[in-house]
């Protein structure tokens, strides 16, 4: 899909987090101190669930991710949830950039290619969000995944990218706006990420170790799916 990409291209825009508790005031003009746009620390998502058949429910974050998700979904399929960011999730949650999963956050594509440039930023990733149908319990709670899986394999909850054999959408909060642009022996990345929430689509139908991952258009068969415990 980026053939054309041959070397290195990182651009950042430095739009660190410097108090998530203290928010915007009534005049604030949405930007931070050294005029770059602050982080989008709220991002409402819509969506469809495909071949839904239930009475609707509540929409919220994975296991370990408490408040970061919040939503619903109707009887006809529909789902509205907001993916925030507050400072205790900051504290909690966000990870800097590495090349070993037991150092911080290594869901980017060709990450060791510009880490260096990138050491500033912190990271969250969401690959997917339960689903508790109305009327249930948290345990009774089923996974949405956004992705090209008709079998409802849940391939999006491997870490740090998901199975291979599909496209999925994940959402990524970083502290910095910046554009990634690489090729190297784990696949090809274009990203052009904003501080604050970004939707990232990862394809993994290559092979097993190598990956494309990209913002922008989502393939019209990368769908919600929901998958209850069992099924």
């Amino acid at each position: 899909m980026f053939g054309f990409l041959r070397k290195s291209a990182v651009i950042l825009s430095v739009a660190l987090i410097t108090a998530f508790a203290a928010g915007c005031s009534d005049d604030d003009d949405g930007k931070n101190g050294n005029g770059d746009d602050a982080p989008q620390d709220a991002l409402e998502v819509t969506g469809e669930i495909v071949d839904y058949d239930g009475d609707g429910g509540e929409v919220w974050e994975r296991a370990g991710l408490h408040g970061v998700a919040e939503g619903s979904g109707g009887a006809d399929g529909s789902l509205s949830f907001t993916l925030t960011m507050t400072s205790g999730i900051a504290e909690e949650e966000l990870d800097p950039p590495a090349t070993s999963s037991s150092d911080g956050f290594t869901g980017l594509v060709c990450m060791g290619e510009f880490l260096e440039d990138i050491e500033e930023a912190r990271f969250l990733s969401v690959h997917n969000l339960n689903y508790t149908p109305e009327g249930g319990a948290d345990s009774d709670a089923g996974t949405l995944e956004l992705s090209t899986d008709t079998e409802g394999t849940l391939g999006s909850v491997m870490h740090p990218f998901p199975k291979p054999g599909h496209v999925y959408g994940v959402w990524l909060y970083t502290t910095e706006s910046m554009t990634l642009q690489e090729t190297c022996d784990q696949g090809e990345i274009d990203v052009d990420l904003q501080a604050g929430w970004n939707e990232v689509l990862i394809d993994t139908t290559e092979a097993f170790d190598e990956y494309t991952q990209w913002t922008g258009e989502r393939p019209g068969d990368v769908d919600w799916r929901l998958v209850f415990r069992g099924d």
